[in-house]
């Protein structure tokens, strides 16, 4: 099971950075879960952050949860921000070609 977590500098209501830390791996069966931190994350309108150092585990549902939320973010002029990367997390970004939708990768 992943420990994924959101941690904030600041507090999510106040309009400051949300920090939304990836431990491990965030899989299908925690989609629940990272729905929620994601949608806390952007409840406060300041920056979101996601902390890749960790990621070690990835896959299409938590790619589809963070590609629909980096575009709401975008929708709502709320700057979304990536901290570090892994190989897993860049690997699955290149082979289900979400690049350009995460914001990350070539340009």
């Amino acid at each position: 099971m992943s420990n994924a977590e959101a941690t904030s500098e600041g507090n999510a209501t106040s309009g400051e950075t949300v920090v939304v830390k990836w431990d491990e791996g965030w899989g299908i069966q925690e989609a629940g879960r990272v729905h929620s931190l994601l949608v806390e994350a952007l409840s406060g309108g300041g920056s979101v952050c996601i902390d890749l150092e960790d990621a070690e585990r990835v896959d299409t549902a938590t790619l589809q949860l963070l590609c629909a939320a980096r575009a709401d973010a975008a929708s709502r002029g709320i700057d979304w921000q990536w901290k570090g990367s892994s190989a897993a997390f860049e690997r699955a970004v290149e082979q289900l070609g979400l690049g350009s939708a995460l914001g990350v990768g070539r340009k």
